[in-house]
């Protein structure tokens, strides 16, 4: 894993040592299938770590003197990352957002009249999208609630994303809600901004509620959720 970590072009710095693209070529796919080699690195990373602890358990001989000098390596190292962690951590970034749970019944009862929750504008990480005026992240408590009711969510954090086809969907999200056609098996989370243009441009297009601080809409001859 090690070797493989240093990839094709072994670098010192900014200085090309080797070439081994050749080489690699006899493995291939494998090599393609994953996106950075560089991560291979981690395994001899962390037995180093479970190697040094071990010498310095052994070297200080007293259990509890050991554990504090390990207490404080953790502190230090904690003290030490944790701006970059709180900035690029999924979890933490949404637990700093300003939504509120999802507390109404209606949420656990979508599933049975509907296949799919649809965020509007829809927000997908690093992806060209609708422009959003809600925080990142916003969508994890739906896409919760749409894991358990077993539906389909049109918003997301990918890690390989096809940006062309998301351009399109969010696309044709946008034309869907200016023409006021929605679709049968979908809810939809509609921005104020939105809500107010639905309204406006097409007031029988859709029954709205209110539901947990969000405007949840479905098209007008389909059931709304209790709210």
């Amino acid at each position: 894993m090690t070797l493989f970590a240093f990839g094709p072009h072994l670098r010192f710095g900014p200085w090309e040592i080797a070439d081994l693209t050749a080489a690699y070529s006899w493995i291939e796919p494998v090599p393609s299938i994953f996106r950075s080699s560089g991560r291979f690195i981690w395994p001899l990373h962390y037995i180093c770590i479970l190697a040094a602890i071990v010498c310095l358990v052994r070297s200080i001989g007293r259990p509890r003197i050991a554990t504090l000098a390990l207490l404080v390596a953790v502190v230090v190292q904690l003290g030490d990352s944790w701006h970059v962690y709180a900035a690029q951590n999924v979890i933490w970034m949404a637990l700093q957002n300003d939504w509120n749970p999802l507390r109404s019944p209606a949420w656990s009862e979508l599933g049975r009249d509907y296949a799919e929750i649809r965020l509007v504008p829809p927000y997908v990480h690093d992806a060209t999208c609708l422009p959003s005026s809600y925080p990142p992240y916003f969508y994890i408590p739906f896409a919760y609630v749409a894991a358990l009711q077993h539906m389909r969510i049109n918003s997301a954090h990918l890690s390989r994303q096809p940006q062309a086809r998301i351009t399109a969907a969010c696309e044709a999200l946008d034309r869907e809600i200016a023409a006021g056609e929605l679709d049968p098996t979908s809810v939809y989370v509609v921005s104020d901004d939105v809500f107010r243009e639905l309204a406006e441009r097409h007031p029988g297009a859709a029954r709205c509620r209110r539901i947990d601080g969000f405007n949840v809409c479905v098209r007008a001859d389909r059931p709304h959720p209790p709210g």
